[in-house]
This record gives C-alpha cells, structure tokens and sequence, in this order.
C-alpha cells in the first residue's frame, strides 16, 4: 500500500495566502469606494456650488484639491490648465513675507555724513498711505536739516509685471511697482457737487480736488456723462477729467511713477524740501548705513488679505 505525506504546512500557507489576498482585494475595494465617494462628494459640492453657478458658467477655473498628509489629490477639476494668476497669489505672498522679512519693515537705507544725509529706499509700500496714521520715515525726512542724497541703484523690477494684463492700469489695483512708493502710488480723485443760491438764483458748483495735490497736466472734458472719470495714458502723467452725476464720487487712480520721479516730486512738495537724486552703482552707501524702519510688518500684510484684490 503506497501511501502519501501530504505537506499540511503548504495547504495551510496557501490558504493563508488567499485569504490575505481576499482580504487585500477586499481593502483595495473599501478604499476605492471610499476615495471614489470622497471625490464623488466633492465634485457635487462643486458643480452645484461653484461650476453650476451663473458666475463661473463662462469662467476659466480650475480646482485642486490635496490630501497634505500623503500627496494624493483628493478632487481635481482642469488642475493642468494654465491660468492667469488672480487674488490667491497673495497667499504665497504672505508666507513669503511672514518667512523672509523682520518684524518691522525696511523703511530707508540710511547713512549721515557731516554734512549730507545719504538715503536708499527699499519699497516700503507704506510711506504716506493713507492706512497708515504713522510714518517714521516721512518724519524723518521732514526734521532732517542737511541736504539729502537719494541713490535707487539698488532698484532692479519694472513698473508692471510680466505675465499680467496692463489694459486696466487705470484700475486702483493696478498701482505701479517701484522703488519709492508713496500714497500707495495712487492719486485719489474727488468730485463734489454742492448748491449755491445767490440773487434768488439756485445753482449747482461742481469741485474736483486730487488727494495729494498735484502739478501734473490736467485736461477737463466737454462731455458730461453719469459717472465721474479720470483717465490717463499708460505712460504719461497727464490726466483727462469728465465730470459725473454724482453728488460725491472718490476714483483711486494709479500714478506713471517713472522710478522715483514721481515719488521725489510728490515728497518735495509735501516735505517743503527738495530731494537730491544720485542714480550712481559706484556711489554705494557707507558701511556705517543703518536701517529706518516703519510699520510692523503684520499690520502691512493684514489688509492685503482683508481685501479681494491683488
């Protein structure tokens, strides 16, 4: 009688394995519906919260979003597409900032001699904006009594970036890029009607005032339209004005600031000084050169990402 040793352990480990490659499959399957409702879920919000709106019907969107955890992407709605860069960019922005710059901003680079005050600037946004009640640098120039020298050689950026739409650079968000902002490198325009009545007679006066003043060429239309305008080239500081229907209207107009042309004129008629200018790389700044600050750095940033636009 022949008999036969069947190897019990082998049997064992193969039934074994099939049961863990049931119970493989069986995870594999519980993931994918899971992960596959997950984006189920979010693709419905989507569509009816955003695609499915009047608003995004004829938009360019795209979505992404991602497990930060493992990477993988848990929603993804034209993600490969190549869009212009909108209000988001500030978020990277502000990490940016947050990481990178102390905790008072850069206002000047500065450098006093015996008889002259050396000054770069470092484009600080906030030099008498109107956000800010403060300006540490301002007051310093204004109580400065020896003559100053302002070098921006440092200054290497253009007015406008690359890669964005220049046809609303009358837009108040559309202020310029420069070296030595001021007043946010906007003009605010202001129309003001009132009504004046003399001899019996009721007239109506219409006032235009900028904020800051300014020695620019100003034209006044003929027409008369609904709303108050302010319009300009996009390279010349010279300014079209039509008056509105408005009883108050304020425009927010972005100035050609031409480096720090603008700027130094701007400050030599509200310091009551003129500023010396130096564009010279072979006259840096002496060693001894310090740092003039201006606002907390937060407080800068906050109403960038209070508001919607860049």
């Amino acid at each position: 009688m022949k008999m036969y040793v069947i190897n019990s352990s082998r049997i064992c480990n193969r039934r074994y394995l099939h049961t863990l490659y049931s119970s493989s499959w069986l995870l594999a399957a519980v993931w994918c519906l899971t992960a596959c409702s997950q984006q189920g879920r979010i693709g419905k919000v989507a569509a009816r919260s955003m695609f499915g709106t009047a608003a995004f019907k004829h938009a360019h969107t795209g979505v992404a979003v991602m497990d930060a955890a493992d990477g993988s992407y848990l929603y993804r709605y034209n993600s490969g597409r190549y869009f212009v860069p909108a209000s988001n960019i500030k978020i990277p922005t502000l990490y940016a900032a947050m990481k990178y710059l102390p905790a008072q901003l850069p206002g000047l680079l500065v450098a006093e001699t015996m008889d002259t005050v050396y000054v770069q600037p470092t484009g600080d946004p906030s030099l008498l904006h109107p956000d800010f009640k403060r300006h540490p640098v301002y007051d310093y120039l204004r109580q400065m009594q020896k003559p100053v020298v302002l070098n921006a050689s440092n200054w290497k950026a253009e007015a406008l970036g690359y890669g964005w739409a220049w046809d609303d650079y009358l837009g108040y968000y559309m202020a310029e890029r420069s070296p030595l902002p001021v007043y946010g490198n906007t003009i605010r325009w202001i129309q003001q009607r009132s009504v004046e009545t003399r001899d019996g007679l009721t007239d109506t006066a219409v006032l235009v005032l900028s904020d800051p003043e300014v020695n620019w060429e100003v034209r006044f239309s003929e027409k008369r339209t609904k709303q108050f305008s302010v319009t300009r080239s996009r390279t010349e500081n010279r300014y079209e004005i039509t008056e509105g229907k408005e009883w108050k209207k304020e425009l927010e107009v972005p100035f050609v600031t031409n480096g720090v042309a603008a700027a130094m004129e701007l400050l030599a008629d509200t310091l009551k000084r003129t500023l010396l200018f130096r564009n010279d790389a072979l006259l840096p700044l002496p060693e001894t050169a310090g740092t003039l600050y201006s606002q907390p750095t937060d407080s800068v940033l906050r109403p960038m990402m209070h508001r919607s636009d860049n």
